[in-house]
């Protein structure tokens, strides 16, 4: 995953540098008011703040920095409470690489420290727009400070994927996509598959062919680095939590196609290695097919039409990613075409992060966007300036 970060970090910025001049590219436009001529141009808003999760350490740091820095901003990075020195290479790098001093402002705080902080730094004029990378839950209180201090953001929030399956797809394809995008990083990745959609005609064999994979899977450490790994889940409490949803989940009529639920709910103490759970016939009332996980479980729902699962995938909060399968590409690109999420795949996994595209969520999964020209321009004002010909222009009427 380290390798990934870094890989991820790299095409970040090599991409966006290469999009900077056509993004912030002015434009002239011709007015209706006669001898009238506007030049519209995009300058930078000053003073941003970036706060970071942990997660994802170097690829997200770079992109609070770098998309702002870009555009012309002065950043001030906040980092994650939990990854403070992964947060703050990026920083360094920058520095070595010959980015002035106070370009990029990197600050640390102790969780107990963070709201006060955070609030504080948004309520200072200087402070022009604000982005947050995190859960819905905390970028809620970050909108709600930006709005009562009259300062624009952006929300990048909680994901909880879904993919669907539709019942012409490559089942082999489908379940190998649909393994990567639920157990990479232990699914700690706010594009991770939280739910697959499954056309009943092809749900059983789909499972079976899940299930195949899923052996190649290996949870906890190894001493060889090319195993398809899952490692322990950040916290012991996360840990905990991924116990309560499969035994929710399980109590509720959900059957276990993959893994052990009673040793996923009852971990040793001080564990945080979480064994993967594979879960099928979810039902609404049950709390993993509507939160998002962010861990190492799986749930499968089986639908009978397409127009069904177009309804049970907008039924989530969530908008962020999520991914068709389907051999019949005009039939999977207009059920994508329905779906309100920004990031829709076909026929690959919902893990795809483009430096080059617009990435960003629908519904609670946040607004704004990064990366792309979009990302650029997000870190720009317009600013108008318009011209008069006053030899073409009309008498100013008398008042």
């Amino acid at each position: 995953m380290a390798g990934l970060n870094v890989m991820l970090t790299v095409s970040c910025l090599e991409e966006l540098a290469a999009a900077a001049s056509q993004a912030l590219a002015g434009q002239v436009v011709q007015c209706d008011f006669p001898g009238q001529t506007a030049q519209l141009l995009r300058e930078p808003y000053g003073v941003v703040l970036g706060i970071t999760p942990w997660n994802a350490p170097l690829i997200l740091a770079a992109r609070a920095a770098a998309n702002p820095i870009i555009a012309g901003n002065t950043v001030v990075l906040k980092t994650s409470e939990l990854s403070p020195v992964s947060n703050s290479i990026i920083a360094q790098v920058f520095a070595e690489a010959g980015l002035p001093k106070g370009v990029l402002n990197v600050i640390h705080a102790s969780v107990a420290d963070t709201p006060k902080v955070v609030e504080s730094i948004i309520a200072n004029p200087i402070v022009r727009k604000v982005n947050f990378t995190g859960s819905t839950r905390v970028g809620s209180i970050i909108g709600e400070l930006c709005g009562r201090y009259i300062k624009p953001s952006v929300l990048e929030l909680g994901g909880a994927a879904v993919v669907i399956v539709l019942e012409d797809a490559d089942l082999e394809g489908a379940a190998k996509n649909a393994v990567y995008g639920s157990f990479l990083h232990s699914g700690q990745i706010c594009m991770s598959t939280n739910n697959v959609l499954v056309h009943d005609a092809i749900a059983d064999e789909f499972i079976k062919v899940v299930q195949k994979e899923m052996a190649k899977v290996q949870a906890g450490p190894s001493e060889n680095p090319e195993d398809n790994l899952l490692r322990g889940v950040f916290t012991t409490s996360h840990a905990s939590r991924m116990g309560d949803l499969v035994k929710d989940a399980v109590s509720k009529g959900a059957k276990v196609v993959v893994g052990d639920a009673a040793a996923t709910s009852q971990l040793p103490a001080g564990s945080n290695v979480v064994q993967p759970v594979v879960l099928d016939g979810l039902t609404d009332e049950m709390n993993i097919s509507s939160e998002e996980i962010f861990g190492p479980l799986m749930g499968i729902i089986r639908f009978k039409t397409d127009a069904e699962a177009v309804q049970l995938a907008n039924k989530l909060e969530y908008g962020l990613s999520g991914a068709v399968h389907g051999r019949d590409l005009l039939r999977a690109t207009k059920v994508a075409r329905q779906l309100e999420i920004n990031l829709v795949h076909i026929n690959t996994f919902t893990l795809h992060d483009n430096a080059m595209i617009p990435h960003g969520g629908w519904k609670k999964s946040g607004y704004g966007r990064f990366n792309g020209f979009e990302g650029i321009r997000e870190f720009t004002q317009t600013k108008c300036i318009s011209f008069v010909d006053q030899s073409i222009a009309p008498p100013i009427p008398a008042l």
